[in-house]
């Protein structure tokens, strides 16, 4: 019941609160999960504050095991980190959850391709697209529109 209090507080973008839930769901004895923190990665991210939400990622691994081995978990920060223009962390991130055998998903992908199209980082972009093919992750519309878009963009 708390978690979905969370998850309503970070979609109206009232992530503050969510924290309040948060202490009140430490205070009665309950432990979060993978879910929990995810969320409020989420909401962090929703509002802006992509730093905070790194840094949640990154200290909750001593809370909640296995957040940082998520894909979503994963996934969510990486949304962040190119919503805000950081590129390179969101590939190092890439990097690490491919290190680990974590599943890297279309949308994963589609969102770093699509980041790195829009800062006119093309050959990187494409590099991205030709590997998750060769690794058998089967691009979307989303992918190629991007794509598309940064190699017109780009004059090729």
């Amino acid at each position: 019941m708390l978690t979905l209090l969370i998850n309503c507080y970070c979609y109206l973008k009232t992530v503050d609160f969510g924290f309040c839930v948060l202490g009140r769901f430490l205070k009665v004895g309950f432990e979060p999960d993978c879910v929990v923190i995810t969320t409020l990665i989420r909401g962090l991210c929703s509002v802006d504050r992509v730093g905070e939400a790194v840094m949640l990622f990154t200290v909750s691994d001593r809370v909640v095991k296995g957040i940082q081995t998520s894909s979503i978990a994963c996934g969510t920060i990486i949304h962040g980190l190119c919503k805000v223009g950081n590129n390179h962390a969101a590939l190092r991130l890439l990097r690490k959850m491919e290190e680990r055998n974590l599943l890297v998903d279309v949308v994963v992908c589609s969102t770093i391709i699509d980041s790195l199209c829009k800062d006119r980082l093309v050959n990187e972009a494409y590099h991205i697209f030709l590997g998750i093919m060769w690794k058998g992750v089967l691009p979307n519309v989303t992918t190629f529109n991007s794509m598309i878009n940064g190699l017109c963009g780009s004059s090729r």
